[in-house]
């Protein structure tokens, strides 16, 4: 399978018991897939520190997905997931970024959107809840975010 800028991919990221974690290694997994395709993949977050940009100084996750290629085989793609603090409604989204869907600086993306959950059975069970889709049009309007994976807005706290 093939991302495109038009592919739409969903997931979650449950958080890694902090007494399972390996030093350097991810603070999260998950599952994800993409909409309207069979089949699963992996993904994984790391917590980073921005080093340059608007976001210096904060915290994000450092997002990598592992989907199958079209030769059976797994790839990597990297992105990054954003704390947001300019929550517009209670449905707007907790984190933001972007997926990139080439190893070139300024290639194709996707935009990025995640929301805190808690799982049903154990309100104490947090994951992320994650949407990838096509990168919004210039001039387009800013529509409130939703649980269909709507934009997101910038900087908050990570769940880590």
């Amino acid at each position: 399978m093939a991302f495109t800028t038009e592919t739409r991919i969903a997931g979650v990221l449950f958080p890694i018991p902090k007494a399972d974690r390996v030093q350097g290694g991810p603070v999260m997994k998950g599952e994800f897939y993409v909409v309207g395709e069979h089949g699963k993949f992996e993904g994984a977050a790391w917590t980073r520190t921005a080093a340059t940009g608007n976001s210096a100084g904060s915290d994000f996750l450092a997002v990598l997905l592992e989907p199958i290629g079209e030769d059976g085989r797994p790839y990597k793609v990297y992105g990054a997931l954003y704390p947001s603090t300019d929550k517009r409604t209670d449905e707007s989204s907790d984190y933001y970024g972007q997926l990139s869907l080439t190893s070139d600086r300024g290639g194709p993306t996707l935009r990025s959107a995640g929301w805190r959950r808690r799982t049903t059975d154990d309100r104490k069970a947090a994951y992320i809840s994650v949407a990838m889709g096509p990168p919004r049009q210039k001039g387009a309007a800013v529509v409130p975010a939703s649980k269909n994976g709507a934009p997101a807005q910038q900087g908050a706290d990570l769940p880590v």
